[in-house]
């Protein structure tokens, strides 16, 4: 039940040991904090920034994040996630870490009830998605201990082959095409899976987000690669185009529960079930 046709590869790219760096625009300068999401029941709701990532047919998007660790189980937990107004279609999408048989994954799906928009044929190992396991070659592991930037990015347009990308540490990790539908998702989440028009909330993402980041674009492999910055996350507000939202969670914030959006149209969000001890000192190097 997926929006996409998938033709996935995997590239290395080790992580760059470079400080972190911080320019002038978007607020205060990262401080090198994250927040920890304990893996029950902790998350941040950002409805507001979600009508930038309708499935529309006409507009693109993108979003990257930084994440550390996300658990070993054969349960999709979820980095971010994105869900339906309507409950009863309880179609939703989001990017999760995974362990099957023993292989940890990274993955992105879209899923709308009951209909498959797409065959699938992956050498990145089916199962309709874009994904990414440890044993492709060169792979890297989601669960490895590391700090890694995850991108996707995407073309709603139906006709366009490679639509949506996904890029891991800066380097393309697999695309999949465009479905032939049209798709809005409201309710957008950092930490859990959200389903069932936002009221259903479930596969907590057990490890640490440090940025994230939402385009009004289709990032090119350039622009991604500035995002990743060799591994050392940049104000992404001094970078061309700049996000349209940008949470640091924690770097700078004063306004704990709310994920102040530094963005160019700026969305807060709310931490939930999270106190201001789920903000730690730990960050990409």
């Amino acid at each position: 039940e997926c929006l996409v046709r998938i033709n996935g590869v995997t590239y290395h790219h080790p992580l760059a040991n470079i400080t972190n760096g911080a320019g002038a625009a978007g607020g205060a300068a990262p401080t090198g904090k994250s927040y920890s999401f304990d893996g029950i029941d902790d998350h941040v709701l950002a409805n507001g920034a979600a009508p930038t990532v309708d499935w529309d047919g006409i507009n693109s998007w993108s979003i990257s994040t930084w994440f550390k660790n996300g658990g070993t189980t054969g349960t999709p937990l979820y980095i971010w996630s994105a869900c339906a107004a309507v409950a009863a279609t309880n179609r939703f999408m989001g990017i999760s870490t995974f362990v099957s048989g023993g292989v940890p994954y990274i993955r992105f799906v879209g899923i709308q009830p009951s209909v498959l928009i797409e065959d699938v044929k992956s050498p990145s190992g089916g199962g309709g998605y874009v994904q990414v396991r440890s044993t492709d070659p060169n792979g890297i592991t989601p669960g490895d201990g590391n700090w890694h930037n995850v991108t996707l990015t995407v073309n709603t347009v139906a006709s366009t082959a490679q639509g949506v990308k996904m890029y891991l540490d800066g380097l393309p990790a697999g695309y999949a095409q465009s479905a032939a539908i049209t798709l809005d998702w409201p309710h957008f989440v950092f930490g859990c899976r959200v389903q069932t028009n936002g009221a259903v909330l479930d596969s907590e993402f057990p490890g640490l987000i440090h940025q994230a980041s939402i385009y009004n674009s289709e990032l090119t492999a350039g622009e991604v690669a500035a995002v990743y910055n060799a591994g050392s996350p940049p104000d992404e507000m001094t970078l061309t185009p700049s996000p349209l939202n940008y949470y640091r969670f924690g770097n700078g914030d004063v306004l704990f529960p709310t994920l102040k959006d530094y963005g160019s149209s700026p969305q807060d969000g709310t931490a939930v079930n999270m106190t201001a001890a789920s903000i730690v000192d730990d960050a990409p190097p």
